[in-house]
């Protein structure tokens, strides 16, 4: 259990796909020690602060000070507390700091916060600390912290994400006396229905929090799902693509200028359908990467020098896996699809695009 964890490890870093749930943790966490649970008989209960590190880092560029133990002062005075109560609380490690979103720091400024991070758990060691960010942006190593990463949803996890969220949803848009039964009748639908035998491709979706919300979501407007799932996995693939960042506000960095959406999409459809052809579930590194230079080299503005080329390629590859988390490193330097339906969904785009420019040519 997540919360055993942090009880278990005073420094915590959380690693997890796009989507699993890693800020909802943090919050939860959150709400349970600000109300004093989790926390057991221990005589000095924690505060905990949560920090999104992308708004700690917009905020120290600016003023041009990255010291963590700054920014949870500055919040807290904004509360009431003076100074010295604030030094107090640090010093004496009564403070749960949960750091959300390390992934989400821009390039320019992820050295600096990085090296203040280790440095004020350094400094006020006695305090607990909760780190998250996607499993793509592990590169920088914090010394006396454990890594842990967030699992997929087992089965029970799945029925129990469903009935609430069924129920939750039910209750804005039924009458109160009929909302539990409205929306315990539609979880139990859901449920029965994902057991199809045609429906297995959307179970292994639903193992990640944001997929499993999609699939409610069309289940609740349509009572089943749809007959032709590729427009469940092209839902999938806007969110994480797209829409999973832009609802947030995230700006991420650009690492080809000339690299539409569409080339995403088409990049991660040549990887899908080279690796099926060899019947691979996952590749190596270079396999991909060879994939993406022969890509790049027919945008409109090509890199010509090879060198620069592999460079562009892993910088794409790097950023793919990031930012969308449909790629994901399974071993050092050993990739795979983060599920076997996107791989096959890809396939077969693939495959249908040959087709149709195969037709058009004269």
């Amino acid at each position: 259990m997540g919360t055993e964890a942090v009880a278990a490890h005073a420094k915590l870093i959380v690693l997890g796909k796009p989507g699993s749930g890693k800020t909802t943790f943090l919050q939860a966490l959150s709400l349970q020690y600000s109300q004093g649970e989790n926390q057991g008989d221990q005589q000095t209960r924690l505060l905990p602060i949560y920090i999104s590190l992308r708004h700690f880092a917009l905020a120290a560029r600016q003023q041009a000070d990255f010291r963590l133990e700054l920014f949870i002062s500055q919040q807290w005075i904004a509360h009431g507390l003076t100074q010295a109560q604030i030094e107090t609380l640090l010093q004496q490690g009564q403070v749960l700091v949960l750091l959300d979103g390390l992934d989400e720091v821009s390039l320019a400024d992820s050295g600096e916060v990085c090296a203040h991070i280790q440095k004020f758990a350094e400094t006020y060691g006695a305090n607990s600390i909760v780190l998250t960010s996607r499993i793509a942006a592990q590169e920088y190593c914090f010394r006396g912290f454990t890594y842990v990463e967030m699992a997929d949803f087992d089965d029970s996890q799945i029925a129990l994400a469903v009935y609430k969220w069924f129920a939750a949803t039910n209750l804005e848009l039924a009458a109160p006396s009929e909302s539990a039964a409205t929306g315990l009748a539609k979880a139990e639908q859901f449920l029965e229905k994902l057991q199809y035998s045609e429906n297995q491709p959307i179970r292994e979706l639903v193992a990640t929090p944001i997929l499993l919300h999609l699939a409610c979501l069309v289940f609740q407007a349509r009572s089943t799902f749809p007959n032709h799932h590729a427009r469940l996995y092209q839902a999938g693939l806007d969110i994480l693509l797209v829409r999973w960042d832009s609802a947030r506000g995230i700006c991420r960095d650009s690492v080809c200028p000339d690299l539409t959406l569409s080339d995403k999409i088409n990049i991660l459809s040549r990887i899908a359908a080279v690796m099926f052809e060899q019947g691979k579930l996952f590749f190596e590194k270079g396999e991909v990467l060879q994939v993406i230079a022969e890509y790049l080299r027919t945008l409109p503005t090509p890199i010509g020098d090879v060198e620069a080329l592999w460079l562009n390629s892993e910088a794409v590859l790097r950023a793919i896996a990031l930012q969308h988390g449909l790629l994901v490193e399974r071993a050092r330097d050993v990739y795979s699809f983060s599920h076997l339906t996107f791989q096959e969904y890809l396939t077969a785009k693939h495959i249908v695009a040959s087709l149709a420019t195969a037709i058009a040519l004269p």
